[in-house]
């Protein structure tokens, strides 16, 4: 009799917790159909800014605060500003986008964009351009427009999968890409004897066009000299053997032709900045000059980095806002001229 009590008792139990299990389940379910962010990058994308946040802010309170960027500058400076975007509205649980205005729309197909009024909202100015600026881990509880370069990976170093995800470039441009990326795999095969299968493909970003114009030279811009091309070449060779292939990538492709020429060494056709960007992404490593379209190549690449420490020219007007500490990751390699 106390044995069939008590199994009883066990079934009663088993019951109600597949019960509970059940509700649990329709609950779950039922918010993850109600807040389409849920099972999302943490971020509020725009297309859910009317759900809420679904965690709480630093200060303890569920508020639905926005933040954007006043977005400038050309693709690397807006690739920089949108992934800052991301991780600062990650550490301050707020709802992040940009405008459609700008010109990395065009090429990405995991930006969280929006174009709503900026009338009344406050505006957050960064003190120096490369710095980590510590006042954006505890923006205030309004809607903000953040303004500057945010030239830091200390904005986004917890989100990287996530900042790699939003630039994932659309569909068109994947497939001109691949064309474009495996015709120049073709023809540096037919110009040198290696193994195939063991070529490690090494991008060499040259940034020297606007580099060479006085007023940005008076500013703290510079080419990175041959010198440095020449050592860094050199160390990529010995550090991946005689695999290695470089594939140079480059807005004045004469110098390159004329400067870089050797068996291992192919110069890329000229091409649109994002398509050269992408090539750049899927070699196996990169050698970087100057620049933030150059540093967005490196981390694309997710490889092995190697990077010109004369950038920007010390004691210059760009430097006095440099960090080289927050701007160039502790991993990439720097090499001098």
């Amino acid at each position: 009799m106390v044995m069939l009590a008590f199994t009883l008792f066990l079934l009663g139990m088993f019951l109600m917790n597949a019960h509970i299990g059940d509700l649990h389940q329709q609950d779950q379910s039922s918010f993850q159909n109600s807040h389409p962010c849920s099972l999302r990058f943490p971020l509020q994308v725009a297309d859910c800014l009317t759900s809420g946040i679904s965690s709480n802010t630093p200060h303890g309170k569920d508020k639905k605060h926005m933040l954007t960027v006043l977005a400038s500058g050309r693709l690397g400076n807006q690739m920089f500003q949108y992934a800052s975007l991301l991780g600062i509205a990650h550490k301050n649980q707020r709802v992040a986008f940009i405008s459609s205005k700008l010109e990395i729309v065009r090429y990405f197909s995991g930006l969280y964009v929006d174009d709503r009024p900026l009338q009344g909202w406050q505006q957050v100015t960064e003190d120096q351009y490369a710095v980590c600026d510590p006042r954006m881990n505890g923006l205030p509880l309004a809607n903000i427009k953040l303004h500057g370069f945010l030239q830091s990976w200390h904005y986004f170093t917890d989100i990287t999968t996530e900042v790699r995800r939003a630039f994932q470039l659309k569909r068109p441009i994947q497939k001109q890409l691949k064309t474009f990326f495996h015709m120049h795999i073709r023809q540096s095969m037919k110009n040198i004897t290696k193994n195939t299968r063991n070529v490690i493909k090494i991008g060499v970003h040259v940034r020297r066009a606007d580099m060479l114009d006085p007023r940005e030279q008076a500013r703290g811009y510079e080419c990175a000299p041959l010198s440095y091309l020449l050592k860094a070449l050199q160390y990529m060779r010995s550090k991946f053997g005689g695999q290695s292939i470089f594939f140079v990538v480059s807005d004045d492709l004469e110098w390159c032709k004329k400067n870089l020429d050797g068996e291992d060494v192919q110069i890329v056709a000229a091409a649109a900045p994002v398509i050269h960007l992408g090539f750049l992404g899927m070699c196996d490593h990169v050698i970087m000059t100057v620049g933030t379209f150059g540093w967005w190549g490196a981390f694309l690449s997710g490889g092995h980095v190697v990077y010109y420490d004369g950038y920007p020219r010390h004691g210059s007007e760009m430097a006095k806002g440099f960090q080289s500490t927050d701007f160039f990751f502790p991993q990439w390699v720097p090499i001098g001229a």
